[in-house]
């Protein structure tokens, strides 16, 4: 049971904070081909999580599949077409998601 003097956050906000921080370090070093397309995933599912719309979920799926064959690997034909070897080589170094 919750004790009724406490306001029983989930963390201590600074905790909040540098998780956030340490986070952003990490994925920034791990880099991705499609940062912003991560992100906006990132949060739709925070969205999702947040309002208990279970519905943003499941369209999730479907959203992904035409992100991944329908822009993104289209996206990719066109770099690869116009950078040639150079984007060859960036392909190989930087993951495409995460």
């Amino acid at each position: 049971m919750a004790d009724p003097d406490r306001p029983n956050v989930l963390a201590p906000p600074p905790l909040v904070y540098v998780a956030a921080l340490i986070a952003g370090y990490v994925l920034q070093a791990l880099f991705s081909r499609n940062p912003m397309y991560v992100g906006v995933t990132g949060l739709l599912v925070g969205l999702a999580l947040i309002t208990r719309i279970g519905w943003l979920l499941i369209l999730l799926v479907p959203v992904l599949g035409v992100m991944h064959r329908g822009v993104v690997r289209r996206e990719e034909r066109y770099l690869g077409r116009k950078f040639g070897s150079e984007y060859d080589a960036y392909r190989s170094r930087v993951r495409r998601y995460l």
